[in-house]
């Protein structure tokens, strides 16, 4: 069964939480992530109403753009309609998920679809979003193809012009080390890249 903890891996996969704004509180607002998931109602905003639909439809998830909290709450007493749609979340055991300004500032996102309705191109991101640097980790085999080309090589290319390497004013960047494989054989009685032998006769 497909688990709130699924969907949030998803959604952040396209709209990671490190691109949210300072004052934003995108992500799970209530629920429990290891909860199955029966159903989805998505919507701008959730409100004890959309509590009540969701409920009403089988959906146990309200996937919303806007946070339901952006301060700490002190207390749950039901004053308010941000401590009534949590409460109400809470009794009808309805998780609250938001993806916002996260949603808001990835190329693929919420600007980029209304740049798209509106017959835009050449479109560029006006204030990228400093503090998401990435950090991808490879491992390739020291030696080179049919061709003499290094296996290195080969893949550090691929993942340029798949956009990999650029930080700021530079493209292609990397940093190449050498490295010592090790590994310890559990119980099988040889590591899976030992040659099998037949036993004696």
């Amino acid at each position: 069964m497909i688990t709130v903890r699924d969907l949030a891996r998803l959604l952040e996969t396209t709209a990671p939480l490190a691109h949210q704004e300072s004052y934003d509180n995108a992500g799970l607002q209530c629920g429990l992530l290891t909860a199955g998931i029966t159903g989805v109602l998505i919507a701008l905003d959730c409100t004890p109403a959309v509590v009540a639909e969701a409920a009403r439809r089988g959906c146990n998830v309200v996937l919303c753009h806007h946070p339901v909290i952006f301060r700490p709450l002190r207390r749950l007493t039901g004053q308010g309609l941000v401590e009534q749609t949590i409460m109400a979340a809470l009794k009808a055991d309805v998780a609250i998920y938001a993806a916002h300004t996260n949603l808001d500032n990835v190329r693929q996102g919420v600007n980029a679809r209304l740049a798209q309705k509106l017959g835009l191109v050449n479109t560029r991101i006006l204030a990228p979003k400093t503090g998401t640097l990435g950090r991808l980790i490879t491992y390739v085999p020291d030696q080179a193809d049919a061709d003499g080309q290094q296996l290195s090589d080969k893949v550090l290319q691929a993942l340029y012009t798949a956009g990999a390497g650029q930080v700021g004013n530079y493209r292609e960047c990397s940093f190449q080390t050498p490295g010592l494989g090790t590994f310890t054989p559990g119980p099988a009685p040889a590591p899976p890249s030992a040659p099998k032998t037949s036993p004696p006769p």
